[in-house]
């Protein structure tokens, strides 16, 4: 419902986040959203060199599989890593 209202009326959507982007709320909100972007974007980067230079992919902890992705509980321990096939880490992060 709301996203057919937003395709309906995009100027209108644009006018009411710039307005809670405005706010006391919205700017708290916006900068907690910029640190953990900042923090998954160094995260990122790198697991890509560790992966790149060091060959420390593994196998998926669930089921084994060989082609995984890095998957982070925490975003603020970048070193620590599970190693999950897409699956799994599909599943993982939903929960």
């Amino acid at each position: 419902m709301i996203r057919e209202w937003d395709r309906l009326h995009p100027e209108k959507r644009r006018q009411i986040q710039r307005k809670y982007r405005a706010s006391d709320k919205g700017k708290v909100q916006s900068a907690k959203e910029r640190s953990r972007y900042q923090k998954q974007v160094i995260t990122r980067l790198l697991v890509n060199n560790m992966r790149r230079y060091h060959d420390i992919q593994e196998s998926c902890a669930i089921c084994g599989d060989a082609n995984t992705e890095a998957h982070h509980e925490n975003y603020d321990e970048p070193f620590i890593l599970i190693w999950l096939c897409k699956k799994h880490h599909l599943k993982g992060d939903v929960e």
